[in-house]
């Protein structure tokens, strides 16, 4: 039984009411109402409540201690249970990274197939044609003088022409691609059009490793 209940009893088995006992107690009869029906935010402060809590208990002929200690308790809920927290997770190791040497090589490399590619695409410059030395014809009445043929001019060198596909990866992916100054993207860069030439630049940049 909650201490409300417990002074309500004791007080109806004396037959005393409200009334009479706000007036041996000195203390309002709403207070008194309050306390029997567990109405705490209707009393004043702990203090006080307390202290009328006693007062009425000793007028009823009972023992205010176990209804303080009840009164106590409703007054100050347990507190939460803590929250448990996690253990915290191990830390990831980042993958290994290739070193500046051998990204190095890599670039080398790939610069050495794009140079082979492009000198596999270029056409080779037709032969000049030679003019053959006069045959002796004998003399004869008719004929005319046979004319030497004339020697055709040496053709110049044609510059590569069309269309050539490049691909470049890197270990790991990512780093930057640039071809005579254009940037391409980052690796990998796959069947990458782009215009046959002779001569090309190809760098490629990775954050804190040699380009």
């Amino acid at each position: 039984m909650t201490f409300g209940s417990t002074l309500r009893g004791a007080r109806e088995a004396r037959g005393l009411t409200l009334r009479e006992l706000a007036q041996t107690t000195a203390i309002r009869r709403d207070y008194l109402q309050a306390l029997e029906d567990g109405q705490l935010a209707a009393l004043p402060e702990a203090t006080f409540a307390r202290a009328y809590l006693r007062t009425y208990a000793r007028e009823l002929g009972l023992d205010p201690a176990p209804l303080l200690a009840d009164f106590d308790c409703l007054l100050r809920p347990p507190a939460p249970e803590p929250a448990v927290t996690p253990p915290p997770e191990p830390p990831q190791q980042d993958p290994p990274t290739l070193g500046p040497v051998r990204l190095a090589l890599i670039a080398v490399l790939l610069v050495l197939l794009v140079t082979v590619g492009v000198l596999l695409l270029r056409r080779p410059s037709p032969a000049a044609v030679l003019p053959t030395a006069p045959v002796p014809v004998p003399a004869a009445p008719a004929p005319s003088p046979v004319q030497p043929p004339k020697a055709e001019a040496p053709t110049p060198p044609v510059s590569p022409q069309g269309t050539v596909r490049l691909t470049i990866k890197s270990e790991p992916d990512g780093a930057v691609v640039y071809l005579d100054n254009r940037n391409l993207g980052p690796a990998p860069v796959l069947s990458f059009p782009v215009d046959a030439r002779r001569r090309a630049e190809l760098r490629v940049e990775a954050a804190g490793r040699t380009p």
